[in-house]
């Protein structure tokens, strides 16, 4: 009866969190789902001549350095299902670093770009929220605590405004890097511990 009463809170609380991640997504990609937006980082380009002239209502942050190195370099390598370390058509030809194909983000440029952009926001909202759920989780805090703290990671200045930006890629992965990290010092702390334990009974 004991281990039932325990486990029904934890799963209330895991439902909790859940409904509460797909209503936190809802509210802010709402108008994308439901809505007549797109989501893409090239609305800087129907504010500018001569694509302004095409009248498109745009809103949110502009993304200038996505519009005209990030998605470019992703169209001629990664879309085009090509690995190269040197890029013709970007910059009147540059080398290209291999950081490019270590990020699991990028290989939703695979997919057409109206697709792989909200993708690759929605991606990097979520592993940041649950990774600093369970980072606080495990650091004893409660589910409300950690859901606080995942919203707020996530949806924080940094995450948001570089988002289209390689930054949020190591932000997004960041509390898990910490919460591996955290497990570790604990084994190693309790294998010491136990080694301790060990020699200064042998010592006696």
């Amino acid at each position: 009866m004991k281990r039932q009463a325990q486990a029904a809170p934890a799963h209330i609380a895991a439902i909790a969190v859940g409904a509460g991640l797909i209503a936190l997504l809802l509210y802010v990609y709402g108008q994308v789902v439901f809505g007549n937006w797109n989501y893409s980082y090239t609305n800087c380009l129907y504010r500018w001549k001569p694509f302004a002239s095409e009248n498109v209502a745009t809103q949110g942050y502009c993304y200038s350095d996505i519009t005209d190195n990030v998605l470019p370099i992703a169209y001629t390598t990664l879309h085009q299902g090509l690995i190269t370390a040197w890029v013709p058509t970007f910059s009147i030809g540059a080398p290209m670093t291999v950081n490019l194909y270590f990020s699991p983000f990028n290989y939703l440029y695979l997919l057409p770009f109206d697709i792989a952009m909200p993708l690759i926001a929605v991606a990097k909202v979520v592993i940041a929220f649950l990774g600093m759920y369970f980072l606080l989780r495990q650091l004893g805090y409660t589910s409300r605590g950690g859901f606080i703290a995942g919203t707020t990671y996530a949806l924080s200045a940094a995450m948001v405004t570089w988002q289209g930006w390689p930054h949020t890629e190591v932000g997004a992965w960041a509390p898990w890097l910490f919460l591996v990290l955290d497990k570790l010092v604990r084994q190693l702390r309790a294998k010491s511990t136990s080694c301790g334990r060990r020699f200064s009974r042998s010592s006696c």
